[in-house]
């Protein structure tokens, strides 16, 4: 991840358990990565696809 985030201007992660109200990023390889993440947003809706679109439209800008 941090040779992942040298490379990449911005990192996105998707999730599609991210807006599941129990979820918690638990497990070592996800909580290794948060802190490399630029945006971390749900995948399981159009809503988070919505949410992904605006986050490129911003960084295009």
């Amino acid at each position: 991840m941090k040779r992942l985030k040298r490379r990449a201007r911005r990192l996105i992660w998707l999730n599609p358990l991210l807006e599941t109200p129990e979820y918690q990023p638990l497990c070592l390889g996800m909580r290794t990565a948060l802190p490399y993440v630029d945006f971390f947003l749900p995948a399981n809706t159009l809503k988070g696809l919505q949410a992904m679109r605006d986050v490129l439209a911003e960084l295009a800008s």
